[in-house]
């Protein structure tokens, strides 16, 4: 598999199918920053992401999200501010995909519905494969941090 790249890949966005609302969570700490790999049965399954998921009927961006967090990695998270927004289209359906900043305390995850947990520096997110809405999140939190 290819290296995904923190290159200048535009955003795309789009008119066509539906819009899906996900959430995602930016929990830094000591340097590094905490992502989940997508099963592989699952749609860009084997990729990384930032963790969190798709906002139900009747929820706020904050409860999906500790909802998706406490499900998926098993901690209680604190939902801090929003960090970005990124508008992504896949060739069915499109993306909006909330990133907030997030903590978790002393807490350890556990993969619960993901296949894998890790914590990687901010440089390494360049070297990982991200899925294409998270791509652009590292690209975006690297370049506030040059800043």
């Amino acid at each position: 598999m290819a290296k995904l790249r923190c290159a200048n890949t535009p955003e795309r966005v789009s008119s066509i199918g539906s819009r899906v609302r996900v959430v995602g969570a930016l929990i830094a700490s000591r340097g590094k920053v905490l992502l989940s790999k997508r099963r592989r049965e699952q749609e860009h399954g084997g990729l990384w992401e930032f963790p969190g998921g798709k906002v139900e009927a009747g929820e706020s961006d904050q409860e999906a999200l500790a909802r998706e967090l406490a499900e998926e990695l098993g901690i209680e998270a604190t939902v801090g501010p929003r960090c970005c927004t990124v508008r992504h289209a896949y060739p069915d359906y499109a993306v909006d995909l909330v990133i907030y900043r997030c903590t978790m305390g002393d807490q350890q995850p556990t993969c619960r519905d993901v296949e894998e947990v890790a914590w990687f520096t901010y440089r390494q997110l360049c070297d990982i494969e991200l899925t294409p809405p998270d791509l652009v999140v590292a690209r975006r939190i690297m370049g506030e941090r040059r800043a």
